[in-house]
């Protein structure tokens, strides 16, 4: 419970910061909404409506809800995993330099998946996570609510006026 209390903190605090710097927003990110809202039919409420509906509606779902809809899902049954490696590029020499020596030692073409697991391997991984047991954050270790009227605090001298 107190991990999705945490949670909902995080996210009002985030639609929060959103919506205090909603001036600041580049114009890029009106073209995309605008994009999604003829092109998609999305809808496109804008900052503050989304804050307002975030403060609204967030509050009101209750933990255990959100708890037991997490536990209704099985890691074990039709998980797709994603192995994500540096880029072998000019970017990246020390990932192409070790790259090309496997090649050399293989005898090949330098390919990417040459250091990645074997599939039965990321399945043992899998089920070793699985058969852990996860304890839950402790309350104390991450302070949204303080974090967030810091923030508030350093830039309200420049957003309120005087």
């Amino acid at each position: 419970v107190a991990e999705v209390q945490r949670a909902k903190r995080s996210m009002l605090a985030e639609f929060e910061e959103d919506y205090i710097q909603r001036e600041q927003r580049p114009s890029e990110s009106f073209a995309e909404e605008f994009t999604a809202l003829f092109l998609d039919e999305d809808c496109a409420p804008g900052v503050e409506e989304r804050a307002r509906i975030a403060a609204q509606i967030l509050p009101e779902i209750p933990c255990e809800e959100v708890s037991g809809i997490a536990k209704l899902y099985d890691f074990t049954k039709n998980v797709v995993v994603k192995i994500a490696t540096p880029l072998m590029s000019l970017r990246s020499p020390a990932y192409t330099c070790w790259s090309v020596l496997q090649a050399c030692r293989q005898v090949s073409l330098p390919r990417p998946s040459l250091d990645l697991p074997s599939e039965e391997e990321v399945a043992r991984i899998m089920k070793d996570v699985t058969a852990e047991t996860m304890e839950a954050w402790p309350p104390d270790q991450d302070d949204v609510d303080g974090r967030l009227k810091r923030l508030f605090e350093g830039c309200a001298e420049q957003l309120l006026p005087g």
